[in-house]
């Protein structure tokens, strides 16, 4: 039994939006369900080890040497990396979203220079004019 070549478009399954941020160009492409499933487990798991970063801070600070907030920290620096990890994996997911038609360090630069937050609220924005835009 032979099959026929198939050919098929998901463009009619992904929205893009055409924005120029800061005077570049991008197609920001919105999420699809599993990279929001993706951004918020990575965005639970940051706070969470924001909060436990925090608590070593206080720690630290009740230290009653500087020897022994050193060992606190020592001991917590796997901790610090998961964090930065963390933080690597959301910021590759927004690089991911906002294609700069070429080879993503743009994308990467805007992301960095951006913040997850503000970058978030960029993305928002988008969309939302995106729709205010569609409606009108």
């Amino acid at each position: 039994m032979s099959l026929e070549s198939v050919s098929i478009s998901t463009s009619k399954y992904i929205t893009t939006v055409k924005a120029n941020i800061d005077g570049h160009d991008y197609t920001v492409r919105k999420m699809g369900a599993g990279t929001q499933l993706d951004l918020s487990r990575e965005i639970s798991n940051l706070m969470k080890m924001r909060a436990e970063l925090s608590n070593l801070e206080g720690k630290m600070k009740k230290a009653k040497t500087d020897e022994e907030a050193d060992k606190m920290l020592a001991d917590n620096m796997g901790k610090m990396e998961s964090f930065n990890k963390i933080v690597n994996r959301i910021e590759a997911i927004f690089i991911d979203l906002f294609d700069d038609g070429e080879d993503g360090k743009r994308s990467a630069k805007l992301v960095h220079a951006l913040g997850i937050e503000n970058t978030q609220k960029v993305y928002n924005e988008i969309f939302d004019k995106a729709e205010q835009d569609a409606k009108e």
